[in-house]
């Protein structure tokens, strides 16, 4: 027991150290957030309808906003999560701007990047293997789209509930959160994850041979 407390410290110490780490700003690292921000503002305007609810949508936005966390760290991810769905609002794609879906967005994209690295970083503290194997990984990746898929999917669908909808003044909707709302974000977001990790991969591949 004392040993797993210790291993969850020395756990979180790391976690913290490296947000600490990332914070530290270059020119490059600039560069790299600012085209991060306009690729996650670009897909965040290619909506595909939903057949079962007009006033549902989905996008894929928050994949390119968790790639970005895999080279520029978590703390700018957050600050590309805050900044696109505002930037978005001065693209004229929806008359009038859409305010309520800005806000929508940016909780919804903050809520994704806290909760799938904490859930992955977790599963890769408490499941034991080789870690140059890619059994142990494929595991973790396996379980982190299912668990943070669960929990995104549950924090969004009580955001709609607690005043997302009542924002919108479509209150009435909240007759159908439980057969629509959630069904619809957890079929969003198992497609928003399960592309993060097949792009993961490649990007770590141009990471590396580019040094991003």
């Amino acid at each position: 027991m004392a040993k797993k407390k210790n291993n969850f410290k020395q756990f979180w110490k790391r976690q913290w150290a490296k947000i600490v780490e990332d914070f530290q700003l270059s020119t490059h690292k600039i560069a790299l957030i600012g085209i991060f921000l306009a690729l996650t503002t670009l897909i965040s305007l290619l909506e595909i309808p939903t057949f079962f609810n007009s006033f549902l949508s989905i996008d894929f936005a928050i994949t390119i906003n968790l790639l970005a966390v895999f080279i520029v760290g978590l703390p700018y991810g957050l600050l590309i999560a805050i900044i696109f769905p505002w930037i978005r609002l001065g693209i004229p794609h929806t008359m009038p701007p859409d305010v309520v879906g800005a806000l929508s967005s940016m909780l919804s994209a903050i809520t994704s990047l806290i909760v799938f690295f904490a859930v992955h970083d977790l599963l890769l503290l408490l499941i034991k293997g080789n870690r140059d194997s890619w059994k142990p990984h494929l595991v973790v990746n396996i379980l982190s789209i299912i668990l943070a898929c669960v929990l995104i999917s549950l924090l969004n669908t009580f955001y709609n509930w607690a005043f997302i909808l009542d924002l919108y003044g479509a209150s009435e909707q909240k007759q159908i959160l439980w057969v629509v709302y959630l069904p619809y974000n957890l079929l969003k977001f198992s497609l928003v994850l399960i592309l993060f990790l097949l792009l993961e991969k490649p990007l770590a591949i141009l990471k590396r041979h580019f040094d991003l």
